[in-house]
């Protein structure tokens, strides 16, 4: 309820007893970590998110369940600067939920980051499969091509762009060197 009201503070502390009550509660881990993140405490978001993992690791977890708590530790990583770590996590998720398109796009800029360009390529492809009207995995596309010298196929990323959100294809054309792509 705090935390409805924008009381922060509160909020952290009652998730904060909570996580330290329930170890095994996936729930009161990933409130803890996500309230921890807000913070700016990334070190204890870390930890909280990676008990919400162990937690989902428990028998009778649902897989989509299992899935989020590895996102959200994948997410943290990313915003920590390891990006392996990130592109590891966001893997566990994917493999107890292969539909999850926002695992597929953390994957996507992780492996972008950690220079692994033919997974990144791969995994930001699904993710439009998955999410067609979603602009930034078309955006990260189509830069990713042009970077390596695939004009003609990122000019094709940023014409299907251009249907899904003019403003962001424009912007890849220009970023892009592409200028007024098909």
């Amino acid at each position: 309820m705090a935390l409805a009201f924008g009381r922060t503070g509160p909020a952290l502390a009652r998730a904060q007893r909570l996580a330290a009550q329930r170890p095994g509660s996936r729930w009161a881990q990933a409130t803890c970590s996500h309230l921890l993140a807000q913070a700016g405490r990334r070190d204890e978001a870390l930890a909280c998110a990676r008990a919400a993992v162990a937690a989902a690791g428990a028998p009778g977890v649902r897989p989509a369940e299992a899935a989020n708590a590895w996102f959200n530790l994948g997410y943290l990583l990313d915003q920590a600067g390891q990006g392996a770590d990130a592109a590891e996590a966001f893997r566990h998720a994917l493999r107890r939920q292969p539909r999850m398109d926002r695992a597929w796009y953390g994957l996507g800029l992780a492996a972008l980051k950690t220079g692994a360009l033919d997974e990144a390529e791969h995994a930001l492809r699904q993710c439009t499969r998955l999410q067609p009207m979603a602009p930034p995995p078309w955006y990260q596309l189509a830069r990713l091509l042009a970077e390596q010298g695939r004009g003609d196929e990122a000019r094709a990323v940023i014409a299907r762009l251009r249907r899904v959100e003019p403003r962001a294809a424009a912007q890849a054309a220009r970023e892009t060197g592409l200028g007024a792509a098909a």
